[in-house]
């Protein structure tokens, strides 16, 4: 809990500083003071007195209250803080009377000037410091500030019913939804009678209508588009007909990098077939080194500590994403090795990408890559070396060391030309 002094502080801005008027409905009168800088992404902080005329269980009364929000620099475009208002005032009458609303305006502009002077509640929306703009729970709150740049964004999405018997009737939407900016949904099914049902989370639609694997939520809008930094990250994606995983990159917001809501959203709308495990760390980012996993399935889904399943590297790709050589392996049957003329025979797999680095006896000086892709791979069988997509045919390189590093750089980079531009 942050405490503060109850004494006047002449050093903050408050309501005796003029208020922006920025206009009124038929029963509304708005003022805003605008408090703190402007932050990177556009948004100040502003105290907002709202005086109103409503109409209640009751009976009549005029209504005024002091609320928190962020506005952009036109002021179109809002963004409330958690916090509930404070009641500054409220008269019960029978009708309304525009000359009383005005009245009440000015009254409540008297009050608030008063109460600014020893009230600490009302005195923390006018400190762009307080935790009404920063740390909600310090100020006793269990309240939530959403980020500014997803606040003015609903995003739409379906919810798919995978049929019994997929293969033929595939997958059907069921119900229809949007995800507001606070992350609850609204949902409308397709159903007879049609019914709208208010969630807590997009992700509960599924547990709404049935079990969570016949069910699939399939976003229609991407996420917010922000100028956040963006990491590239490489994910398991399901091969057609489900004979196998391959894998994908896309980029997402580096800082939802190991949420388990968010960093779902960012890679789940760009695979509607979905995608299996945790994502993997190409860029290195400040958290997470190149080949690590954001252990979103591991720290959430499986109950493992976040931390433990960081340390054993759960999920992590090291050798195709990271720097590490430990995943190839070579071949020691040395009668193999005389019968097929190699000295030295090194293989790396992983899903349905394989690397094979050959160094022949017959030259020992050259070392041989070949890159291919291929679900049905036997490194003991010769005839499968020939099959496959092939991304490098038969390089050659000086040394063993430099064939491997180019092969994985040479399917990285396959991967990296499917994968979504950085600002997208």
């Amino acid at each position: 809990m942050i405490h503060r002094a109850s004494t006047f502080d002449p050093r903050l801005p408050g309501p005796a500083d003029a208020p922006v008027r920025i206009g009124a409905g038929p029963a509304t009168v708005i003022a805003r003071w605008p408090i703190g800088d402007v932050d990177t992404k556009g948004w100040r902080p502003h105290a907002e007195l709202r005086v109103t005329f409503e109409h209640s269980g009751r009976g009549n009364c005029y209504t005024a209250k002091l609320t928190g929000l962020y506005a952009n620099s036109d002021g179109a475009a809002t963004h409330a803080v958690g916090v509930a208002p404070v009641l500054l005032y409220q008269r019960h009458v029978k009708r309304f009377r525009r000359i009383q609303l005005e009245r009440t305006y000015a009254r409540a502009q008297t009050m608030l000037r008063t109460r600014f002077a020893h009230d600490r509640q009302v005195r923390a929306f006018f400190d762009p410091a307080s935790p009404v703009f920063t740390d909600l729970e310090s100020f006793g709150i269990g309240f939530h500030i959403p980020d500014p740049a997803r606040a003015h964004r609903a995003r739409r999405w379906e919810l798919h019913r995978i049929a019994d018997d997929p293969d033929r009737f595939g997958t059907y939407a069921v119900a229809h939804g949007v995800e507001f900016p606070d992350g609850t949904a609204a949902m409308r099914g397709n159903g007879f009678p049609e019914s709208t049902v208010a969630l807590g989370a997009t992700f509960h639609a599924a547990s709404a209508l049935g079990p969570e694997r016949s069910h699939r939520v399939v976003w229609i809008d991407p996420p917010p588009s922000t100028d956040w930094a963006r990491v590239r990250v490489a994910v398991r994606v399901p091969l057609a007909d489900d004979e196998g995983d391959t894998w994908a990159i896309c980029s997402i917001l580096t800082n939802v990098l190991g949420h388990p809501r968010h960093e779902l959203e960012e890679i789940g709308w760009r695979f509607p077939d979905g995608w299996r495990d945790d994502a993997v760390v190409i860029d290195p980012v400040d958290e997470f080194t190149a080949g690590c996993s954001t252990q979103t399935l591991y720290s959430h889904e499986n109950d493992l500590d976040s931390e433990q399943a960081r340390a054993e590297h759960h999920g992590c790709e090291h050798t195709l994403f990271g720097t590490s050589t430990e995943g190839w392996t070579d071949e020691t049957d040395t009668h193999f090795r005389e019968a097929v003329g190699v000295a030295e025979l090194w293989v790396f797999s992983s899903l349905d990408w394989h690397a094979v680095v050959i160094r022949r006896t017959s030259q020992p000086d050259i070392a041989s890559l070949l890159v291919f892709r291929d679900n049905d791979f036997d490194p003991d069988d010769d005839a499968t070396f020939a099959s496959g997509q092939r991304i490098v045919d038969n390089a050659p390189y000086p040394n063993v060391e430099d064939a491997k590093r180019a092969g994985i750089a040479a399917i990285v980079d396959f991967l990296s030309r499917q994968c979504d531009s950085p600002t997208s």
